[in-house]
């Protein structure tokens, strides 16, 4: 079977567009997704579980699929793992091919890359910010707040909104002192 995908965007917000790219290729069905949100492919999710071997997605462009690197590998594993193709007009994409299942295996390398980057960068940054005197992570409430959020607590005199109002203390930081 194949099924073309298809999502709103702000700047194809009719999917006419897409439609237009995809107008040359002959299919079985065709999904739309419902969802406004970029990142609720509700649709899409249930299209990728119910694929079978030898059906055929095809989208206008990859970024209609997934909003990084990391979510189109793990969309693509699911094609593959069903054992469906997937072709995309835009890039020219077609994972039929020889020299695009290479683009799928330089994909994942890119991925594992982007994503040590990102871990070697975080702790790169948390031990400059160790060495000027700063540590990560949220500033501690002062003991002195906290101190008095107790004591009107324990008091029975306010309530949990005018404790927080007056020490900036919240309800689960408070009951975690507690």
């Amino acid at each position: 079977m194949i099924i073309r995908y298809m999502r709103p965007y702000p700047e194809d917000s009719s999917c006419e567009y897409q439609q237009k790219l995809l107008s040359s290729i002959a299919f079985d069905e065709t999904v739309i997704e419902s969802s406004k949100d970029i990142h609720d492919k509700y649709d899409l999710m249930s299209l990728l579980e119910n694929l079978k071997s030898g059906d055929i997605l095809v989208i206008s462009e990859l970024f209609i699929i997934a909003e990084s690197l990391k979510n189109l590998y793990f969309k693509l594993n699911i094609i593959k793992t069903a054992g469906a193709k997937l072709i995309s007009v835009k890039e020219n994409i077609d994972s039929e091919k020889k020299i695009d299942k290479n683009f799928f295996e330089i994909l994942s390398l890119f991925v594992e890359f982007q994503s040590e980057a990102r871990s070697e960068n975080t702790k790169f940054g948390i031990m400059a910010a160790k060495e000027k005197g700063k540590s990560p992570g949220r500033p501690k409430k002062s003991d002195k707040n906290i101190s008095l959020a107790i004591e009107m607590y324990n008091s029975h005199k306010y309530t949990l909104e005018q404790i927080k109002s007056k020490t900036g203390i919240s309800k689960s930081t408070l009951y975690r002192y507690l």
